[in-house]
């Protein structure tokens, strides 16, 4: 199922599913939701084999897309492939794909409505 996360302020929200109860975590300093998804320099050092794939629709946007390997950061070797908006270069879509011990594990990201006015609620724990 999904996981979902919510952040208002320094408070972080985490469901493990529809219908789950909210767990109600602290933000770092640092951590807030925009560098949450961003690659620190230690996380751009961590990836090899970086390469353009080419062009592809993204729902209704193009989108330029990139394969890559992390290692290192204390986690198994995981194969990340990133969609980067071709209009404006925003992060669109992170796939990434690792197995450990035989355990074959996905996360996937979708990034959308930038700029977009909204109204965010803090969730009741």
């Amino acid at each position: 199922g999904a996981i979902e996360f919510i952040t208002v302020g320094n408070a972080s929200y985490t469901r493990l599913g529809e219908g789950m109860a909210w767990e109600k975590g602290e933000v770092r300093p640092g951590e807030g939701a925009n560098e949450q998804f961003a690659f620190t320099d230690e996380e751009f050092a961590g990836l090899s084999q970086l390469k353009e794939v080419g062009t592809e629709p993204c729902g209704s946007v193009q989108c330029r897309v990139y394969t890559a390997v992390q290692i290192g950061l204390g986690v198994p070797e995981t194969s990340v492939k990133m969609w980067f908006r071709v209009a404006d270069n925003l992060i669109h879509k992170v796939v990434a794909e690792t197995t450990s011990q035989g355990v074959r594990s996905v996360s996937t990201t979708e990034f959308y409505d930038y700029n977009v006015p909204l109204t965010i609620k803090a969730p009741t724990p």
